[in-house]
């Protein structure tokens, strides 16, 4: 995985617990990120929506 964007509804109040989340789930490998605040997504109650880019080109 080489790249990662993050929707999160209300951004200010739930950054800290989605950017820890990725960073347990990552851990020493850090795709490039991008943040950003929405103010509703499809499914009622979601607070987190993801897309990656991942490269199958690049070694293990």
């Amino acid at each position: 995985m080489v790249e990662t964007t993050i929707l999160i509804v209300a951004l200010r109040d739930n950054f800290d617990a989605v950017s820890e989340a990725h960073r347990e789930y990552f851990g020493s490998h850090r795709p490039a990120s991008t943040a950003q605040g929405a103010v509703d997504l499809a499914i009622p109650d979601q607070l987190v929506e993801i897309a990656a880019t991942v490269r199958l080109d690049l070694p293990a």
